[in-house]
């Protein structure tokens, strides 16, 4: 069995067309894992701070739930109005 140069050049053109798929097959995985790790470290970062201001607003209601309490029950007695 005789191999011609047409032969060869078509083994080699599949051979480097299969390597160069499975090249772009590799960069494009590691490429998603990469994007993919990113992703939930993005999450983690957003849910911290989500529970953080979560928090920060408990307070500040609170705070102000408080104020508004210490205002409206207050013990001193309500002003005499002007006789007219």
């Amino acid at each position: 069995m005789k191999f011609t140069i047409r032969d060869l050049f078509l083994v080699t053109m599949i051979v480097a067309l299969v390597v160069a798929w499975w090249v772009d097959r590799h960069r494009l995985s590691q490429t998603i894992k990469s994007q993919n790790a990113e992703v939930m470290q993005l999450r983690v970062e957003l849910e911290v701070e989500r529970a953080v201001m979560k928090a920060q607003l408990a307070a500040e209601t609170a705070r102000a739930k408080a104020e508004l309490e210490s205002v409206f029950n207050s013990s001193a007695p309500a002003p005499n109005p002007p006789k007219p």
